[in-house]
């Protein structure tokens, strides 16, 4: 799921499974709820970008919307969390290379918002700090 000018600026997407929403419409609820329908099934993977859209990967906190919550509601909340930063380095190699740190999260099963983003802001900062240190 993803915004409906990310989706038409960004045309890969597309190709991976993504889902166009607009903002503000009522179509939001219903993405929100076949979304979380998805979750409750094992094979399914959803990915979520909670900040509503793409950002640089220079930020220092990634901002969640309350999206989240709500799709995370439309499920039966028996899924697992994925977190993933990734990193564009264009400066070792010609060609820009992307890293990917991923890290598992066992959230409660109420869990709040504000818990989902201490943790995965966690993980982004330990990622980017990772990511920053400079190899000889």
């Amino acid at each position: 799921m993803v915004t409906e000018e990310n989706y038409n600026k960004v045309a890969f997407l597309k190709y991976l499974g993504a889902f166009p929403v607009k903002r503000n419409s009522r179509n939001v609820f219903h993405s929100l709820e076949y979304a979380g329908e998805l979750l409750d099934h094992p094979e399914n993977l959803v990915l979520i970008f909670p900040q509503g859209k793409l950002y640089s990967n220079h930020v220092n906190e990634v901002v969640f919307e309350k999206g989240l919550m709500q799709l995370i509601s439309f499920s039966k909340r028996n899924f697992q969390y994925l977190f993933a930063a990734s990193f564009v380095d264009y400066f070792e190699k010609r060609k820009p290379s992307v890293t990917c740190y991923l890290n598992t999260w066992e959230g409660a099963e109420f869990t709040s918002l504000q818990l989902i983003k201490d943790a995965y802001n966690k993980h982004y900062e330990t990622s980017r700090q990772e990511h920053n240190q400079v190899t000889i």
